[in-house]
């Protein structure tokens, strides 16, 4: 392998979590769908190969030399060497006083210390939209000419479509979130209650650390018209999507708000707070509203119920179109370091 190659490097990576596995997965798949001639050479992971079966990539031995895409800085802790790196979010640093529960804000100071230095000495940065890449320019300055918006690429929709057990009928509305305090689950609860407005059924894997949205769902009036599914696979998340009659992204902040761009992608209108990159790629395809305000994601739901506007799927980014994006950044690093 020459020092010309370049390799995306998913040691680190839990295979198993939606966010970083997600993009490093759906960027592999692109890379492997560009001409052989293109300079990526494959991954590197940890663990046997079955934990990354599904990828199209070559899996390769790790290089000493040479340049690698790390999906994530903070996951990826390897050091040495010379790297693409990429940013999905600094909600730690933006939401400190709503995260404290959380595993980075018991080490705040340390993970932005590390975070800043691994930054600085990455090649160049890869910010997943504008609003990430905002964060950066506010709390790093001095990383701000390294940074290259690249959106996240979205697969086509699974065509193996598995019903959920316990969800009997659709027209339902959606949430797919965690349950961290900046994700606004129990405001997003409150609004629905308050509404004349189809069943919920919230995607949300447990935290014992944030109690609130079994308790928002427990004090709720209409309860017994909830359902929260902890666990779904790709094709169960795919049935949900395109059976639901709106999705609904309540967040403080985001890097990039996936979900909102994985139910785009099926037909499913949006109603979302203007945070990632939904402003960027929506612009006016989706039904804004202010998240910190119940009656804003009430009237907001009710509008979306009513309009079903929803984004072309023809304007939602590819996996190949991410990859091209990448494979241009990396080129350009390969030969301004020649």
């Amino acid at each position: 392998m020459s020092t010309s190659d370049w390799v995306v490097d998913l040691r680190g990576v839990n295979p198993e979590s939606r966010g970083i596995a997600s993009y490093g997965r759906n960027l592999c798949n692109g890379l492997a769908e560009l001409p052989s001639e293109s300079g990526c050479q494959g991954f590197v992971a940890n663990g046997s190969l079955s934990r990354w079966n599904e990828l199209k990539l070559p899996r390769v031995v790790p290089i000493s030399r040479g340049l690698r895409l790390l999906p994530d800085l903070f996951v990826n802790r390897l050091v040495g060497g010379s790297y693409v790196g990429v940013i999905h979010d600094l909600i730690p640093l933006e939401c400190m006083d709503l995260d404290w529960r959380s595993r980075k804000h018991r080490w705040l100071g340390g993970w932005s210390r590390w975070m800043r230095r691994r930054a600085a000495h990455a090649k160049a940065l890869i910010c997943v939209s504008r609003a990430t890449a905002s964060s950066v320019q506010t709390f790093w300055p001095e990383l701000t000419n390294k940074i290259t918006v690249i959106q996240e690429g979205i697969p086509r929709p699974t065509k193996n479509l598995e019903q959920p057990v316990g969800i009997s009928e659709p027209g339902f509305l959606l949430l797919v979130s965690r349950r961290d305090p900046h994700k606004n689950l129990p405001n997003a609860i409150e609004a629905w209650e308050k509404i004349e407005a189809p069943p919920l059924v919230i995607v949300s894997p447990n935290d014992p650390r944030y109690p609130e949205v079994p308790e928002a769902v427990a004090n709720s009036k209409k309860g017994d018209r909830i359902t929260i599914l902890e666990s779904v696979n790709e094709s169960e998340l795919q049935w949900l999507y395109e059976n639901a009659a709106l999705l609904l992204l309540p967040s403080l902040c985001e890097g990039f708000g996936l979900p909102a761009f994985e139910a785009a992608r099926s037909g499913c209108p949006v109603v979302a707070s203007p945070c990632g990159a939904i402003p960027e790629i929506f612009r006016g395809n989706f039904v804004e509203i202010d998240p910190k305000t119940v009656s804003s994601i009430s009237s907001g739901i009710t509008q979306q119920l009513e309009e079903r506007m929803v984004l072309s799927a023809c304007e939602i980014p590819t996996i190949h179109h991410h990859a091209v994006q990448v494979q241009k950044l990396m080129d350009e690093q390969l030969n301004a370091h020649a």
